[in-house]
């Protein structure tokens, strides 16, 4: 008999997951979050740390799962029925020690490059994350405009580990992955130094 993926199947899947496996809590709990956000036709990206974490397999580490929602308030409504506790700007579930937070309503990237990641078969349970061109791009604005060294080695981190399945392209294109010249001149040289490594 298959799960009907309501609220009470969902707490029961939450209940079932240990804070001591931090990646797995936090994705998990992300995608039966999503399992029911779809389910309203609301389909809530992962960016941020979180999406570096995934993307630089599980190398960064973060606290928090940062989520782009076109339909907050429902979303928000969900995760009290779920057990998490509004905070200033964030929810958080005490027993799995997970803060979502909502860092802005609109995507800064592309959405037809969001990726879909299936986290487990037997449920059919996935999440979205923001493209790895528009998390790269995002650590170079990081790293150009606010002087952060750190951004960078992330940034180089995951174009080394995705560099054959990248549309360097998309990146370097003005109005696409690169909102100005500066950045698609910053992101050819990440592209050179890259292909020097590998």
């Amino acid at each position: 008999m298959m799960p009907k993926y309501d609220i009470e199947w969902a707490i029961d899947k939450l209940s079932q997951l240990n804070p001591d496996q931090k990646i797995n809590t936090m994705l998990m709990t992300a995608a039966i979050i999503t399992k029911l956000l779809e389910k309203e036709q609301i389909r809530p990206i992962i960016v941020g740390g979180f999406s570096i974490a995934i993307y630089s397999n599980e190398n960064y580490t973060t606290r928090d799962i940062d989520i782009v929602v076109s339909e907050r308030s429902e979303t928000t409504s969900l995760l009290q029925r779920l057990g998490f506790k509004k905070g200033n700007q964030n929810y958080f579930h005490e027993k799995l020690e997970v803060v979502i937070d909502f860092p802005g309503d609109t995507l800064a990237g592309s959405s037809e490059k969001v990726n879909k990641i299936v986290i487990d078969n037997t449920d059919s349970l996935y999440v979205y994350v923001i493209a790895i061109e528009d998390i790269i791009m995002d650590r170079l604005r990081a790293y150009l405009y606010w002087d952060e060294d750190i951004s960078k080695e992330w940034g180089m981190q995951i174009l080394t580990l995705h560099f054959d399945k990248l549309d360097m392209q998309y990146m370097m294109e003005v109005g696409k992955g690169a909102e100005v010249i500066e950045e698609s001149k910053e992101i050819t040289k990440w592209i050179d130094e890259c292909q020097e490594i590998l």
